[in-house]
């Protein structure tokens, strides 16, 4: 469980998170939504410890996240950047090994490891030989969730991880990524501008705006129960089929 008390960050006076108190629930998705500049990732990397909160605090369990302890934290959870965040000077299993080789594995232990994840993600073997260069986006992201899935982490965090894929790569990958999920059995956090990914991975959405909470329950709840003006605007925005009337 991650649980997120009174947490303020501002940078250069300008105020990027205002009060969040949120917690999320083990082996379930958790959807971060909002506009560009609402926090959302800000508060991402905070839950993540690069970043440290001006006041307030975050927890993982009954562990605090604080400078001393994140270093240790930290191997408790998984990051995936929205291109991967692969090192491109190494190949495929030596980006996804590299933690586990730092923190003194064998080689053993980590080919059991990649055998084992990479039935999860679905990817070929042939794969782990690549450089970053000579992946696809989909094969990029199943290697940065083999990653961060790695150190078995009791948390994975995801920036925005299918927005630089085209739509087609993304719509399957978004089927791929749940079940992923579904399978890893861990507790989730992504972040997205997108509405229809976020009723598709979310137990529960967060919608920010402005560095402030303005919603945090299902998907459902801000769709039929919205608790602010905002909340249906942002929604609404959402261009659909339906909204292009004689165009199509």
């Amino acid at each position: 469980m991650i649980r997120i008390d009174s947490v303020y960050k501002s940078f250069n006076q300008t105020v990027v998170l205002n009060d969040i108190q949120l917690s999320f629930a083990p082996k379930k998705t958790h959807i971060l939504l909002g506009a560009s500049g609402s926090g959302k990732s800000t508060l991402l990397k905070m839950i993540m410890g690069l970043i440290s909160p001006d006041q307030g605090s975050i927890w993982l369990d009954q562990e605090k996240m604080t400078p001393s302890s994140q270093r240790l934290l930290a191997q408790k959870m998984g990051y995936v950047l929205q291109d991967g965040g692969l090192f491109p000077h190494l190949n495929a299993r030596q980006n996804i090994a590299l933690m586990a080789e730092t923190l003194g594995w064998s080689s053993q232990q980590i080919q059991n490891r990649i055998d084992e994840l990479i039935e999860v993600v679905s990817l070929d073997h042939l794969v782990l030989g690549k450089f970053p260069r000579q992946l696809s986006g989909g094969e990029k992201q199943r290697v940065a969730v083999m990653r961060a899935a790695f150190l078995n982490p009791n948390v994975i965090l995801l920036d925005e991880p299918l927005g630089a894929l085209d739509p087609l790569i993304r719509s399957s990958l978004q089927k791929e990524l749940r079940s992923i999920f579904e399978k890893l059995q861990k507790l989730v956090i992504m972040v997205t501008h997108d509405i229809g990914e976020a009723a598709f991975f979310g137990h529960t959405v967060t919608l920010l705006y402005q560095g402030r909470v303005l919603q945090h329950g299902s998907f459902s709840e801000l769709l039929h129960a919205p608790t602010h003006p905002y909340v249906t605007e942002f929604i609404q925005a959402q261009r659909t089929l339906h909204d292009l009337g004689d165009k199509i």
